[in-house]
């Protein structure tokens, strides 16, 4: 399977042996030029809006979090995401205060792993990695072992929901080229909701996201059924 949004910048591959140039310049560059470029996956959200809520934002809960700090792109694929928003004209993103980032213990899973992303594996691998060269001033002045930057930023949790994403990502696009336009439209707004926003902050997320999809996809069949 192929990356779910196109990689708008170079990368190249890497292996959990390689050594790579890297060190953190606390510039807050990455953090800007990053409109449509940085996906919120619900995972993410869930995390987002528990931090928030527990910090000065009672009311937050994950329909009120992708509302206030999200937009919607759709996909060839029928399908959309949700991409944090940004302010300014240097686009950066709305996290971003006094040049530090306000949600760090709880930024999105692509900010963490930069600068590498991961993508679909293949040949019995779960993933791959990819170094991100679109800011090639951050690769000096450090190494880090590839292998300890996935182990310290890319935990169980994250590696198994992203598993199910993947699989889902594949069954949803399915059934969607199975509909035609006008039905894919009316499922719109239950993609959205148990993909996205039907989570309980108090509640463990993994089996809400099990729920969620498996609802989902049981739901969308019918439709295309009828």
């Amino acid at each position: 399977m192929s990356n779910l949004l196109p990689i708008p910048y170079e990368v190249r591959p890497v292996r959990a042996k390689d050594w790579i140039d890297f060190r953190c310049q606390w510039c807050g560059q990455c953090c800007r030029n990053i409109e449509d470029a940085v996906m919120v996956e619900s995972l993410d959200a869930y995390r987002i809006a528990k931090h928030l809520r527990n910090n000065g934002h009672p009311e937050m809960n994950t329909g009120a979090f992708y509302l206030e700090y999200t937009h919607a792109v759709m996909l060839t694929a029928g399908f959309p995401v949700m991409m944090l928003n940004t302010a300014g004209s240097e686009q950066a993103c709305v996290f971003l205060k006094d040049n530090r980032c306000a949600i760090y213990p709880v930024r999105p899973r692509i900010c963490r792993h930069y600068p590498f992303s991961v993508e679909p594996g293949g040949r019995g691998r779960d993933f791959i990695w990819v170094l991100c060269k679109d800011k090639p001033f951050h690769l000096t002045g450090g190494r880090v072992l590839v292998k300890d930057w996935i182990n310290q930023n890319f935990p169980r949790e994250e590696r198994e929901f992203l598993k199910r994403e993947y699989g889902f990502y594949t069954r949803l696009g399915k059934i969607l080229r199975g509909m035609d336009e006008e039905t894919r439209e009316h499922c719109l707004r239950q993609i959205v909701f148990f993909w996205y926003i039907n989570y309980e902050l108090d509640e463990p997320f993994q089996p809400q996201h099990e729920r969620n999809i498996d609802a989902l996809l049981e739901r969308l069949a019918q439709m295309a059924r009828e």
